[in-house]
């Protein structure tokens, strides 16, 4: 059996159970109450990112708006080296967009679009997220 490793603190003020390998997520969620519980719940099932429920789509670069603001920090020999690698391996890691009407809005990869412009190509690989809620 392998070490315990111990929860992190969440705000409560019982004792945290230990998780382990092996352990069985009724008994280590059963000593938690509130945000903690929900928060490790979601973990043990795998939910702990809204990327990791998501899967990977293609999406027309010309579909999608880069925001001014966000385009104010492009770094071209960035773009390059990413080129290069998209060249080599492909491209490893989606950007990230959102709906806006019939079009999407970038979120996250800006350099890897314009590296994917660069070269050419006409789609790309990404997750469609939702907007931030305030």
């Amino acid at each position: 059996m392998q070490a315990r490793q111990p929860l992190a603190d969440c705000g409560t003020r019982r004792p945290f159970r230990a998780i382990h390998e092996g352990a069985q997520p009724d008994t280590v969620v059963s000593t938690l109450h509130g945000a903690a519980r929900a928060e490790l719940t979601g973990r043990i099932r795998g939910k702990d990112s809204e990327t990791r429920r998501l899967k990977t789509q293609v999406f027309q670069i010309a579909e999608i708006h880069v925001p001014v603001k966000r385009a104010k920090t492009l770094d071209m020999d960035k773009v390059g080296q990413i080129a290069e690698s998209i060249l080599e391996d492909g491209q490893t890691v989606p950007i990230q967009v959102r709906a806006d009407g019939d079009q999407f809005v970038l979120v996250e990869g800006l350099h890897r679009l314009e590296a994917m412009k660069a070269l050419g190509e006409s789609t790309i690989n990404g997750y469609l997220v939702r907007a931030r809620q305030h």
